[in-house]
């Protein structure tokens, strides 16, 4: 899988109490049986106060232009009722060329995984 292609992604952030596991993989495909990134991490001590947190996305290039955008995005604390991505019903993206297409690859991700990493907080 090449990040740097700007072709559109799917990241999974799961947290199950102690462990975050991020996994990635081109749009039409599964989601990968073993996760790219595993880290042990106790977000209950991060976040202690857990009626107050809030789901959303950040992106900053520094002095760089970019677009960035998320095509489609799920939350859930309860991981049976997480709906599954239709890709039937994405919208097509005006594709950047050149070097924004690397910026595009790499805020794809960062999006999916901070939204992810959120949910799993509030699960």
């Amino acid at each position: 899988m090449n990040l740097l292609s700007g072709e559109p992604i799917q990241v999974w952030v799961d947290y199950e109490g102690t462990v975050l596991n991020v996994s990635i993989a081109p749009l039409k495909v599964k989601k990968p049986s073993r996760p790219l990134l595993s880290h042990p991490i106790s977000l209950s001590e991060i976040f202690p106060n857990k009626s107050k947190l809030y789901v959303g996305f950040s992106a900053s290039t520094g002095n760089a232009v970019s677009d960035q955008y998320i095509m489609w995005w799920s939350f859930s604390t309860d991981r049976g009722s997480l709906q599954r991505l239709d890709t039937s019903r994405l919208v097509d993206l005006p594709y950047p060329t050149g070097t924004d297409k690397k910026l595009l690859a790499l805020f794809i991700i960062l999006f999916g995984c901070l939204a992810i990493v959120v949910s799993a907080i509030l699960a």
